[in-house]
């Protein structure tokens, strides 16, 4: 999340019962390390919820989590401003990321039918 969070940066995370498009989570990748990516959005996943982020400047989203595995939304530390007051323009950016990568699987569906 450089240039919003440095490598190393001490953050401060609270848990949320409800996490919106554009927030900064924090939770353990696959090999334990603390990762904070944006959220995109939520879908169900045969019944059950998923998240889907991905950082800012990567071009691909990672694998779905489950709401258990985010420990928190970012809430300050070592950061800059916008990373824990985000403007209106990442929150849509954040959610037209997630509005593309709905296309694209419901496209990918539509083709595997009509084969």
């Amino acid at each position: 999340m450089t240039p919003l969070i440095a490598d190393g940066d001490r953050v401060r995370v609270a848990p949320r019962r409800c996490y919106v498009p554009g927030d900064i989570l924090v939770f353990r990748g696959r090999s334990g390390q603390l990762v904070s990516h944006r959220l995109l959005g939520w879908y169900l996943e045969r019944g059950r919820l998923r998240l889907l982020t991905q950082a800012d400047r990567a071009p691909l989203h990672d694998a779905p989590l489950s709401p258990r595995q985010v420990l928190g939304r970012l809430v300050g530390g070592a950061c800059r401003p916008e990373a824990v007051r985000i403007p209106i323009r990442h929150r849509l950016r954040a959610f037209a990321r997630f509005l593309a990568h709905a296309w694209r699987r419901l496209s990918r569906l539509k083709v595997s039918r009509d084969a």
